[in-house]
């Protein structure tokens, strides 16, 4: 596994963070801000919220942040990632996340995992289907329902989850079904048709209808695009888009409605407001435009250097070219 180290913008703050080198250039240097619009939109300061599929860390130290008198925690099952989500979790200084390597599912025991190396963040459960071409590894890890082990993460109440598991939504909702009755949380998750199709043999209706029977309230997102899932209508367009090109990845789901359209409502004024071109610049967008500035000025020295440089090149070449003809003729006369 080729690991990386580099300094990613999470919110308003830099964090130095360590992964898997593919899943790090995909991310750029700052890291999802409708993503993070979506989540501050849905806690409060003192909010207890769990991070089901933490990969490396980037989520769980965001809620860290916007639940700083409240208790995170980080749910990873695949070991290696673990590791890294342990290390950028201490380095981030978030004192308030707690870290667990187990799987969360309907029931409890093992599930094999696999995953590429080189990207981490796609690790699947391989109960359904599995990848044997020498570059995914394959390793069993434990799993529990959160029924059972709420008490055990630190989490006093649950007033909101995020959840990333590649398909594996659906199970890991089975095993909290006292958990979502007694707290009624809000649910942040990713909805994935290549995902539930090749992980879990489930089409995107079907994966709806069961969806569901869990939540009396669920949204597709899409920028400032929200759709009301349990209207047929929009639900039709939701999967035309999604299937043909790629749109509404993201599913804000709940338990009251009042609760899931004033996050819905928090969300959409926070991209609208990021659409807005902004009057005033940040220190590190001052310092960006600077580099930028110094780089560019760089560049048209050097343009400038290799200029001069092509002109005295020619004005030799046409000097040589001057001499031979001259030195030519007087041989022919």
């Amino acid at each position: 596994m080729g690991l990386q180290k580099r300094k990613v913008r999470i919110g308003d703050a830099l964090f130095d963070i360590t992964g898997d080198a593919g899943y790090l250039v995909s991310m750029g240097d700052t890291f999802e801000p409708a993503t993070l619009d979506m989540l501050s939109s849905m806690v409060e300061r003192d909010s207890h919220v769990i991070d089901v599929g933490a990969n490396i860390g980037f989520t769980a130290i965001a809620l860290s942040n916007f639940c700083p008198d409240g208790r995170v925690a980080a749910v990873e099952p695949v070991p290696r990632t673990f590791s890294l989500l342990e290390q950028n979790v201490k380095a981030a200084h978030a004192t308030n996340v707690s870290c667990h390597n187990f799987a969360l599912g309907a029931t409890a025991g093992e599930l094999l995992m696999q995953g590429n190396p080189d990207f981490l963040a796609g690790s699947f459960v391989a109960d359904k289907f599995s990848i044997k071409d020498g570059n995914h590894f394959a390793e069993r890890v434990p799993v529990h329902t959160l029924d059972d082990v709420l008490d055990q993460t630190g989490l006093t109440r649950l007033d909101a989850m995020k959840i990333d598991v590649e398909g594996f939504e659906l199970d890991v909702f089975a095993g909290a079904q006292r958990t979502f009755a007694v707290f009624e949380p809000l649910v942040f998750m990713e909805m994935n048709h290549w995902c539930l199709s090749m992980f879990r043999r489930m089409t995107i209706p079907e994966f709806r209808e069961q969806l569901l029977t869990v939540f009396p309230y669920v949204y597709a997102v899409q920028g400032t695009d929200t759709r009301d899932m349990t209207d047929d209508n929009a639900a039709y367009h939701v999967a035309h888009e999604h299937l043909n090109h790629g749109k509404f990845y993201n599913l804000l789901a709940g338990f009251d409605r009042g609760a899931v359209e004033g996050a819905l409502n928090r969300y959409l004024e926070k991209r609208k407001a990021s659409a807005l071109p902004s009057t005033q610049l940040s220190p590190h967008e001052v310092a960006a435009l600077i580099a930028r500035a110094d780089a560019a000025e760089q560049r048209a020295r050097v343009f400038e250097y290799r200029s001069t440089e092509l002109e005295k090149a020619v004005t030799a070449k046409e000097q040589l070219i001057w001499h031979l003809e001259a030195k030519l003729a007087a041989s022919n006369g």
